[in-house]
């Protein structure tokens, strides 16, 4: 089967790049396209328009904009084919998350369905096509709670799942892309050996079980030591690392020639070819693109940075970072303590970003400096340089003080 990509010619805002170059992992939205299909059975085809299709034989597409797992198109395959008769768009459950995510999304929010453009055309039809619901809840659920008075749901549930889908529109949706795509590559490591059926049999268990009743007093359990050997099984390092024997690193693909500093903490993240992590730095689920350098004891959670940085914010969590910028030691906020939606830039207009949480968004060559605040979801445009109040700065320096002098910032 041939699986068609339409070329729609989107472009990210506040990027500018083309949809196609977004960056996944440390992989083009193109590439990762390329990947999910032909994994799913297929094989990529690209187009201009839909008119182009050659009307010959059953066939699937998709437009060039959207983050697709091969996970969720496999799926979609599968149960398509099943009625081979009947043309199907494939379709989520409305629930909170899909009606949250439909404000930044073009996806179709009908009263039963969000509707994603993949179709599974059958040549000469004239049907209307069918919604074809995945379940893409179906992982193991990840639960971790919060304060109410910071998180009024009280727990943060994420579903360990190979099946995703999302519409790159923002830089945004870059940063949402490449948390779900580390969530797809846990999914889809299969451990071998009596560890990976001792994991597959307790995964598979706790699906079946379901949700824990919830009890006044939870007590959480620790988890069993042989989970950090199953963590650190499934790293994938790449040739002439130079890696400090203290380093800790578990779930985590590191690219050629990197060099990771001494008593580091790395999980579940993506890290290029060639970066330099300094010393004592701690990164959570996070991408880190090539040629960047961390300097040192940097706290990256949750964040993804383009290639070519100098990267030192010290704290940062729920960020994205272009290409070839330059970040220093700030306040970084990703919440909102007044309790106000946290906004974000969509066709040109300022919308709730329908999350609790949202760092700041950095666009390519930007260059931010030490002692500023950056509110959360804020955004910088490519290229523009930020300083602190001139109040706060030293600039000049008279070599002819004398001892005991007194000089203000600013002055």
């Amino acid at each position: 089967m041939k699986a068609y990509r339409l070329t729609t010619g989107a472009k990210i805002e506040l990027f500018g790049d083309p949809v196609g170059e977004a960056l996944i992992q440390n992989q083009t939205l193109r590439e990762h396209q390329r990947i999910a299909v032909e994994r799913a059975g297929a094989e990529l085809v690209e187009v201009s328009r839909a008119a182009d299709i050659p009307a010959d034989e059953p066939y699937l597409s998709f437009p060039d904009d959207l983050y697709l797992s091969w996970g969720i198109l496999k799926d979609f395959l599968e149960q398509a084919r099943r009625t081979p008769e009947v043309p199907r768009i494939l379709a989520l459950s409305r629930n909170r998350l899909a009606e949250d995510l439909a404000v930044t999304q073009d996806a179709v929010l009908t009263a039963e369905h969000l509707l994603y453009p993949v179709r599974y055309a059958i040549p000469g039809s004239n049907k209307e096509p069918t919604p074809l619901l995945i379940d893409v809840q179906d992982g193991l659920a990840l639960r971790r709670k919060m304060p109410t008075h910071v998180y009024p749901p009280g727990e943060m549930t994420t579903y360990l799942t190979g099946k995703s889908i999302l519409q790159i529109i923002t830089p945004v949706h870059v940063h949402m892309a490449n948390m779900i795509s580390i969530l797809n590559r846990c999914a889809d490591w299969k451990p071998k050996g009596l560890l990976g059926l001792l994991i597959r049999l307790g995964t598979h268990l706790a699906k079946k079980r379901g949700p824990r009743p919830k009890q006044d007093e939870e007590i959480p359990r620790a988890l069993p030591r042989a989970f950090y050997k199953y963590l650190k099984r499934m790293n994938q390092i790449g040739q002439n690392c130079d890696i400090h024997p203290s380093a800790i690193i578990e779930g985590s693909v590191i690219g050629d020639n990197v060099r990771i500093g001494a008593n580091c903490y790395l999980q579940f993240c993506h890290i290029g070819d060639n970066a330099d992590i300094g010393p004592e730095c701690c990164l959570l689920s996070s991408i880190i693109g090539h040629d960047t350098r961390l300097v040192t004891r940097e706290w990256v959670s949750m964040s993804v940075v383009y290639p070519g940085c100098f990267f030192a914010p010290r704290y940062i969590q729920f960020g994205l970072v272009g290409r070839d910028a330059q970040v220093f030691p700030s306040m970084y906020f990703d919440y909102r303590l007044d309790g106000k939606p946290i906004q974000t830039w969509f066709r040109g207009q300022l919308v709730d970003a329908k999350t609790f949480f949202l760092g700041p968004i950095i666009g390519h060559r930007a260059k931010v400096a030490g002692g500023l605040t950056l509110v959360a979801g804020r955004m910088i445009p490519n290229g523009v340089t930020v300083y602190p109040n001139e109040s706060t700065l030293v600039s000049r320096v008279p070599l002819d003080l004398p001892e005991g002098s007194i000089l203000r910032a600013g002055s």
